[in-house]
């Protein structure tokens, strides 16, 4: 089932919950530690700051880029 718009399928997938991270390794000093995350996101996006700067136009312009 999809999203009406692109915009909502964006806010659909940032509102995901959080996911569980896993450290693969100790963490050391100056070197990065791998991570797996399980069962969502990687991060918490923060809604009220999302902005759309750029759409897509429809009908003949698109067409053309093409």
């Amino acid at each position: 089932m999809g999203s009406p718009t692109p915009e909502q399928a964006v806010i659909h997938e940032l509102s995901r919950p959080p996911g569980t991270i896993t450290a693969l390794a100790e963490p050391r000093r100056g070197v990065p530690t791998p991570t797996v995350v399980a069962g969502g996101l990687g991060f918490v996006a923060d809604l009220d700051k999302l902005r759309f700067v750029k759409h897509r136009q429809a009908g003949e312009r698109a067409r053309l880029r093409v």
